[in-house]
């Protein structure tokens, strides 16, 4: 079977029958200042029996495509060193990459009742529980790209014939987080969203969401060529701010904004280390703030970055105390969300949008374009032929 692989250059010389590899399959790409070598490489296909106690729950999946997200840049570089550190090593190793997967049923266990072999499928991140005895809840797997892959059934959702592969492979994270997010936020009629990191992938997903809701969607980002796409997928108005401000106060067009306009309601976080020491300043009187991630992450955020980003809690707790504030944190989402996200967008309420689709040995453009590209914008994917 097939999987996109952090490997080590070693590989190419590796005698192991059961690994193959081309070596115009392995390819190098920069991040955060390393030179990172990966590969579309073939090893056994993964064992299933339909019949078998073990699997009586369990479902056999093969992969068409998938995508990454900014938490594979962690697990890219933790790879990368951990990979380094055998060297030396006569067992040459590798570590399969991809959250996102959008794959085809090929096998299902005996008590498997609501799959069936030839079903199109994404994973489902159902948190904070799986809704099953012994199955943990979360991301089903951290290897999307390995060809073969069992799962237990509740991990999996069908999808409907009106979402291409495409699609579907950058699909279930940030459709499940987004909905999830507005729920939470349970918005009004009339009320101002701030969507912070406006080219962000659940920003993105967030902002086509909170289109057809009858809420007035303002943007921040630090890409000045975006901002008509912004405004394309559902923004009503988009600020340009520079990177690494400390307050906005430095940021007038925003102040303005909600001194003309009003406070904001409600704020969509994807990096609450970066803005909600500055988005405290505009939000309103009982105002809710939802954020599901942080920027600086082990092995990511560049070091100068790191430096610059606020460290301002009493500033931040003040704020909340005097305002009423609601702080909601938001790990993924639960199926629903997720079911919601999918009917959104078969019934054409929910825009997705493609940044750029590889295949075949384009494995280094693929993460090059994944990570380092400042004019993407949208999913990047991976397709196999």
């Amino acid at each position: 079977m097939k999987q996109i692989a952090i490997v080590h250059d070693g590989i190419l010389q590796a005698q192991n029958p059961a690994l193959r590899v081309n070596p115009s399959h392995v390819q190098s790409f920069d991040i955060n200042r390393y030179s990172v070598s990966a590969g579309l490489i073939e090893t056994l296909d993964t064992p299933f029996d339909a019949q078998h106690p073990a699997y009586q729950d369990q479902v056999l999946v093969k992969k068409r495509a998938f995508s990454c997200n900014y938490r594979d840049k962690a697990l890219v570089l933790k790879a990368k060193h951990r990979i380094d550190s055998f060297a030396e090593s006569s067992k040459v190793k590798f570590y399969t990459m991809g959250s996102e997967f959008v794959g085809e049923v090929v096998a299902v266990g005996s008590q498997v009742k609501h799959l069936t072999v030839g079903d199109r499928v994404i994973g489902n991140g159902n948190y904070p529980y799986s809704g099953y005895q012994d199955v943990r809840p979360g991301l089903p797997t951290n290897h999307g790209s390995k060809e073969l892959e069992v799962f237990h059934h509740g991990k999996l959702v069908t999808i409907p014939n009106e979402m291409s592969d495409e699609i579907a492979a950058g699909f279930p994270i940030g459709g499940q987080t987004s909905y999830s997010m507005i729920r939470k936020l349970n918005l009004s009629s009339g009320e101002r969203v701030l969507v912070t990191a406006g080219t962000s992938n659940t920003s993105m997903f967030a902002i086509a969401a909170l289109k057809h809701l009858p809420v007035e969607v303002c943007v921040l980002t630090t890409r000045d060529t975006h901002v008509e796409k912004l405004k394309a997928l559902g923004a009503d108005r988009v600020f340009v701010i520079e990177r690494g401000l400390q307050s906005f106060k430095q940021a007038p067009e925003v102040i303005k904004d909600a001194k003309l306009n009003g406070p904001y309601n409600a704020v969509i976080d994807p990096f609450f280390d970066i803005y909600l020491g500055q988005v405290v300043d505009v939000m309103a009187i009982e105002s809710r703030y939802v954020t599901c991630g942080m920027y600086a992450q082990p092995y990511v955020a560049d070091e100068a970055v790191m430096e610059t980003l606020p460290n301002n809690m009493a500033h931040v707790l003040s704020h909340a105390m005097m305002k009423n504030m609601q702080i909601i944190g938001n790990c993924i989402g639960k199926t629903s969300d997720l079911e919601k996200s999918i009917e959104d967008y078969a019934s054409g309420k929910l825009e997705v949008v493609i940044d750029q689709v590889y295949t075949d040995n384009q494995i280094g453009e693929f993460f090059d374009r994944s990570f380092n590209s400042s004019d993407r914008f949208g999913k990047v994917i991976y397709k196999y032929l």
